[in-house]
């Protein structure tokens, strides 16, 4: 009985026909797994600690516990016919609301405690729905939201961010917005404001170059109040008043606008 590849290649020699029934076999499996994880089923890192302890993300990101990230395969076609249900663990993009108040972005793996029409509580600690205290084992009090008298200083700031972006401002004014933060916050910082930076102007009064560098399509520097250079990154990097000025150690208040 002659195969598909006898009969779209009747004059193939053997050697080449088993090459070419390798090659087509191993397309026809690629393409078999790649529609499974478009529409069927598709496997998810762990990304953050919000589930921890019950799902564990990989350290050395902050407060994982895991020594490598936990994974779900997510259900891409399930919620066509039904309605999500309390409990079940959700795969989304993350909206910019969330962008804006955590700071990170991409694709989210959360759980769902809550469903349209529920009335949601956080009483010393524990999470109720509808006056009933859930028992999910990850909820545990020194894991919930905190006042934010009790914020580090870096969490501080990222929320005055978001507070400024509460009336959706198409131009936003951020006056030393990484004063006083450490590597990590100012990392994390910088990646929020670029997030949010997309749809509208920023300008940003700031003392750190690298961030501005990294965070600013343009860049106005000021030395003792006065106007010293104005261009993009690059144009900044390489002006020799800058690298005199900042770059180069010499003394004088200053500060650069991006």
């Amino acid at each position: 009985m002659r195969g598909p590849v006898d009969r779209l290649f009747p004059n193939l020699s053997p050697r080449s026909r088993v090459v070419v029934d390798w090659i087509a076999t191993i397309v026809f499996a690629a393409a078999i797994v790649l529609a499974v994880k478009a529409w069927i089923v598709n496997p998810y890192r762990i990304p953050s600690p919000s589930m921890e302890p019950t799902l564990h993300c990989a350290r050395p990101e902050p407060d994982c516990e895991g020594k490598s990230s936990d994974r779900v395969l997510a259900n891409r076609f399930i919620y066509h016919f039904r309605d999500p249900r309390r409990g079940e663990i959700v795969v989304f993009h993350a909206p910019r609301a969330a962008k804006v108040a955590c700071g990170t972005g991409g694709i989210y793996v959360k759980r769902i405690i809550g469903l349209p029409g529920d009335v949601w509580e956080e009483r010393r600690g524990y999470t109720y729905i509808d006056g009933k205290r859930l028992s999910e084992p990850y909820i545990l009090a020194e894991r919930r939201d905190t006042p934010v008298a009790q914020l580090a200083y870096g969490e501080k700031r990222r929320l005055e961010i978001g507070l400024a972006l509460a009336s959706s401002p198409t131009l936003l004014l951020l006056d030393e917005p990484l004063a006083g933060l450490s590597p990590r916050e100012r990392a994390e910082t910088v990646r929020l404001l670029k997030s949010i930076g997309e749809g509208r102007t920023m300008i940003v009064i700031d003392h750190d170059m690298d961030a501005l560098f990294e965070l600013a399509g343009r860049i106005t520097v000021l030395h003792e109040g006065r106007v010293l250079a104005d261009g993009t990154a690059e144009e900044i990097k390489r002006n020799p008043k800058v690298q005199e000025a900042y770059l180069g150690g010499v003394n004088g208040d200053g500060g650069a606008h991006a």
